[in-house]
């Protein structure tokens, strides 16, 4: 394209041998920037990746709804383990909700967080 542009020369001038060159180094010079650009995209790809994890792992204010969700799940696992108003079950459910106190005790004694 630029080489007919340039030589002055109208475009029927130029032989198709020269043409179809021109045709393969313009296709290899676009192959070339469609790989550039997929190794660019992969990259931003990545960048965002990380940057999502970085504010996630950052931000106090998830660190308060996870230690919130934490505690809502074992008052629920609490609530659910106490039987119905049947009074022959109420020590059960008793033994049950102790049960369940020691284990959260255990699991929070080994947290990470």
């Amino acid at each position: 394209n630029n080489m007919r542009s340039g030589s002055g020369v109208g475009s029927g001038a130029m032989s198709p041998r020269d043409n179809y060159a021109s045709v393969r180094r313009e296709n290899r010079e676009l192959k070339l920037e469609v790989s550039r650009m997929r190794m660019r995209l992969t990259d931003l790809e990545k960048d965002h990746v990380s940057m999502k994890r970085e504010l996630v792992r950052v931000n106090p204010a998830n660190r308060l709804l996870r230690s919130f969700a934490r505690s809502f799940g074992r008052l629920n696992t609490l609530f659910r383990m106490r039987p119905a108003a049947e009074p022959g079950l109420q020590q059960l459910g008793a033994k049950a909700t102790a049960d369940a106190k020691v284990l959260f005790q255990r699991r929070r004694r080994h947290s990470i967080s």
